[in-house]
């Protein structure tokens, strides 16, 4: 927990808007125009999953400068104020969607494509994520360090999650996947399942590793609360870790239950 102040949630935001659609917003059952939105920070505030679309179109939303409306906002930025709110609808789908892909989808004669898709949206997000999420900490510690303390760990523990995770993505990519395709195309010596079983053996203590960090960042957060006085800045970094621990149990647990496990079982040797 934060050493200064006591973490808690913060108060219920106001009743913002919950759909979205061209030209108007729906707000507690009426609808309004454009020019009457909520501001930016009032926007991310409520879904600080928000502020990625937001970040994208270089609209701030911080509690400084983003008490423009949203539709002053897209003018200032001269983007197309239609195509911000499309992809808002598609954020705030994701958010109330949780993960709902079975790893019993997931058959062993789909093993390679399997890797692929880890390549293409697990290791993808974490390429996109982790630089943000340094940022977006970094940002908050040097702003706001002297009155949460544990910033500081927070900050420590980040970069130690980063730099394992940016390994273990290397790892899998330049060792891992290039031996399975070696196993797939019908090579099943001795020296190869020994290889490919070392490497897992690394990957599984990466596991344990990030998970173990992930805890301590939880636990030093309470659990990703929010403070009171918190800034939209600060919610946005709590809400992205918290995000990222549950990307990474997903992750992780695709690879361990299905990946590692194909690997190690077939076929035999010769």
């Amino acid at each position: 927990m934060f050493s200064t102040v006591s973490l808690s949630h913060s108060p219920s935001t106001p009743l913002l808007p919950e759909v979205f659609s061209t030209g108007n917003l729906i707000v507690d059952g009426g609808t309004v125009t454009l020019s009457q939105s909520p501001t930016v920070r009032q926007i991310v505030a409520q879904r600080p999953r928000r502020a990625r679309v937001f970040e994208k179109y270089g609209i701030s939303y911080c509690c400084c400068s983003g008490n423009k409306t949203f539709m002053e906002a897209c003018a200032e930025q001269n983007v197309d104020a239609d195509k911000v709110l499309a992809e808002l609808l598609v954020s705030d789908a994701f958010t109330r969607k949780a993960p709902s892909e079975s790893f019993g989808e997931w058959g062993r004669d789909r093993s390679g494509e399997l890797r692929r898709h880890i390549v293409d949206v697990h290791h993808g997000f974490l390429q996109s994520e982790l630089p943000r999420l340094s940022y977006l900490i970094d940002r908050v510690a040097n702003r706001h360090g002297n009155h949460y303390n544990d910033l500081w760990e927070l900050q420590r523990l980040f970069e130690e999650f980063k730099e394992e995770a940016e390994w273990h993505v290397e790892r899998e990519e330049k060792q891992l996947f290039p031996l399975l395709e070696r196993l797939e195309a019908g090579e099943a010596s001795h020296e190869l399942r020994d290889s490919i079983g070392k490497v897992i053996c690394t990957l599984e203590l990466e596991h344990a590793y990030l998970s173990q960090t992930m805890a301590c960042m939880s636990a030093l957060t309470a659990g990703f609360q929010v403070p009171e006085t918190a800034c939209n800045t600060f919610r946005v970094m709590l809400n992205s870790l918290e995000e990222l621990g549950n990307v990474m149990d997903f992750y992780t647990g695709k690879e361990a239950s299905l990946l590692f496990v194909w690997a190690q079982e077939e076929p035999k040797l010769q």
